[in-house]
């Protein structure tokens, strides 16, 4: 407990909000079909880009979304990944079995690559699974796997993604605004 009172929360998700966070919530109620709503939206968009510059520079466009990071991560897979299409999931935690499973429900096609948990994601074997399924044309991997607090090798897998031209959808519910992601650079969808 803290001075205040307030629990302070020991896991990846649901965070503690700052005082300032809550006095931002505690302001007068907006109606989502106001004027005065679609322009905090398109502020938060234009803010959103200024965080990743290099994102807001390319083919990338921000959407909010009411929703949990689980809900967003679905939102992302089950829209832009094509039903035809097959995905490779990296595995190293809770969140990369989850988006397996989101994959498995919504009747896509997929790989599984399972990684202990306990030890770093082999890059070789990534590279290795992509020369031999030629159909793989997406890969899903967790930026920032909490369930260990491992942040994954981006760049590299990255690098990898763009050799075999296979696009990445990256979960990066925890990383984003704290770690770099460069998209053109690594296929980033």
């Amino acid at each position: 407990m803290t001075k205040s009172g307030s629990e302070i929360l020991l896991n990846p998700g649901p965070v503690n909000l700052s005082q300032k966070v809550r006095q931002a919530l505690s302001g007068k109620d907006v109606c989502h079909r106001e004027l005065e709503f679609a322009e905090l939206v398109q502020y938060i968009n234009k803010r959103l880009g200024e965080v990743y510059s290099e994102l807001s520079s390319c083919n990338y466009q921000s959407v909010l979304l009411t929703a949990s990071g689980t809900g967003a991560v679905e939102a992302m897979l089950t829209t832009f990944i094509p039903k035809k299409s097959t995905t490779l999931v990296v595995d190293n935690g809770v969140y990369g079995a989850r988006m397996e499973r989101i994959l498995q429900s919504s009747n896509r096609d997929y790989k599984i690559l399972k990684f202990d948990w306990e030890k770093p994601i082999d890059i070789a074997l990534i590279d290795k699974e992509l020369n031999e399924n030629q159909q793989i044309e997406n890969l899903v991997l967790v930026h920032h796997e909490t369930t260990t607090g491992r942040l994954n090798p981006l760049l590299e897998i990255g690098k990898i993604c763009k050799e075999h031209n296979v696009r990445i959808f990256l979960d990066a519910v925890s990383s984003f605004g704290a770690e770099e992601i460069l998209g053109e650079e690594i296929n980033l969808t």
